[in-house]
């Protein structure tokens, strides 16, 4: 039975059927684009797209399924199949709570975030949560940097999931609590990532000690030397200590008393 439709998960909520026309349709004619909504109309992140040949289904699978698009790393299969889920529980999570003052009204997407992230090691997925213009009503005035409020800020929340999680806390380090292109970040990580963060260090550290604390190859070498079958305790403190002058003395023994 030919199947003509795929399934879209996983995808910007910034991303609209229009985008969707543009980037698919490379793969052949589409009869159809369905982005699922919430009732109030927000993205549900998922959708399906329907194609008027099967090749052309299978055309999009295979080029674009864990490509990323506007920030995030799309999944595409068929509707015949059930859809593979991410490892996020084994990923590593930085949170971001934003607040752009930009002013020119654009938007804080995953694709600004996966940019700005993506220098600090591998993401598996970058996730915007919230995004909203701020509340005039509420608040006035940022406490925390003393800028003014002109109702053209925008507030937020995202997720960035590091595949490794050094490289979560090198993001945290260098983002947290600072201002970048007009966008200011107050970061946190989760207890999982800072517990892995946490038992590498103390496992480096405990490696470097040990390292400290072992012999160094001259001094087993030596001690190898020493411990193949000596000829006498004089041979193998000589060739235990051969970096050192040897004196030797030719007769250890008392003379012979005179006969009384």
């Amino acid at each position: 039975m030919s199947n003509r439709s795929v399934f879209i998960g996983d995808l910007s909520s910034f991303v609209n059927e229009t985008h969707l026309m543009h980037l698919f349709s490379q793969c052949g004619p589409i009869a159809s684009i369905e982005i699922k909504r919430s009732a109030s109309g927000d993205s549900l992140m998922h959708g399906f797209i329907k194609f008027m040949q099967e090749d052309a289904a299978k055309l999009a699978i295979r080029y674009f399924n864990d490509k990323k698009f506007m920030g995030r790393r799309m999944i595409i299969n068929s509707t015949n199949s059930r859809a593979p889920k991410k490892p996020y529980d084994s990923w590593h999570k930085l949170t971001l709570h934003f607040t752009s003052y930009r002013g020119d009204g654009q938007d804080v997407t995953e694709e600004i975030l996966d940019s700005l992230c993506s220098p600090f090691g591998e993401i598996g997925d970058t996730v915007v949560r919230n995004h909203a213009p701020i509340d005039v009503n509420t608040a006035m005035m940022n406490r925390k940097n003393m800028l003014p409020i002109t109702g053209k800020e925008i507030v937020g929340y995202a997720v960035v999931f590091f595949i490794e999680a050094q490289a979560a806390q090198r993001a945290f380090e260098a983002l947290n609590h600072q201002m970048i292109e007009g966008i200011s970040f107050q970061c946190s990580i989760s207890a999982h990532t800072a517990v892995s963060v946490l038992s590498a260090q103390l496992a480096s550290n405990s490696q470097q000690s040990s390292q400290k604390s072992s012999p160094t190859a001259y001094q087993q070498q030596l001690t190898k030397q020493a411990s193949s079958s000596p000829r006498s305790f004089s041979d193998a403190s000589q060739s235990m200590n051969s970096g050192y002058p040897q004196y030797r003395m030719e007769n250890t023994s008392m003379p012979p008393q005179p006969m009384m």
